[in-house]
């Protein structure tokens, strides 16, 4: 599927321990000044993080950079490209560690794209791609499966999904949520193992 090629620009061509490359040509272990000369290569931006607007509740020494502008995916299946925000976070050691994409919600309901619909149609589309690519989750919870406007709309509580995949000496996640206030968190991580005794 044509699709499914535009997903596979995100994943993983695998390479050992602190080299290992992962999304977008960026490498697990890489310095803060590496990462930049990739992004910059690409005509991104990094914008550093702190405070309240961490996405992570990072201990000590971490730091978090945004990614701009959005990184934006179009599936065969949707009518509509989803636009994620990269985050990337780097160990104390000025080592890049985990890279987070998040569906920016915000910038889709100001396309008129409403929360219930969005996470419909992305929850649906990307876990399907995931799948494809690194096969059945090693683990899931939630409705991941059986998502459905009446369960985001028709006040069931607040759904939500993990799954997760080991694969090329990493995990990947995808997570969703929709909670009170028509507000859909959902994002795919990709953070490094490192095997015991590193």
């Amino acid at each position: 599927m044509r699709w499914l090629a535009v997903f596979s620009l995100w994943l993983i061509s695998a390479e050992a321990g602190f080299g290992q490359q992962t999304w977008q040509d960026l490498v697990f272990g890489s310095r803060l000044s590496q990462v930049e000369q990739t992004t910059g290569k690409k005509g991104w931006q990094l914008k550093r993080l702190e405070g309240p607007s961490m996405m992570y509740d990072s201990p000590s020494g971490h730091q978090e950079y945004e990614v701009a502008p959005d990184f934006d995916v179009k599936a065969s299946t949707s009518k509509i490209p989803f636009h994620f925000t990269p985050n990337l976070l780097f160990a104390p050691a000025d080592q890049l560690q985990r890279i987070t994409l998040r569906l920016n919600t915000k910038r889709h309901n100001e396309e008129q794209v409403d929360a219930p619909l969005l996470t419909v149609i992305a929850a649906k589309a990307i876990q399907t791609a995931l799948a494809e690519r690194y096969g059945t989750p090693l683990t899931k919870s939630g409705i991941c499966d059986a998502v459905s406007s009446g369960d985001v709309s028709g006040g069931r509580g607040a759904p939500q999904c993990t799954c997760s995949w080991i694969a090329e000496k990493q995990r990947i996640t995808l997570d969703w949520g929709f909670y009170s206030g028509n507000k859909l968190l959902l994002s795919i991580s990709y953070e490094r193992i490192v095997p015991s005794g590193l």
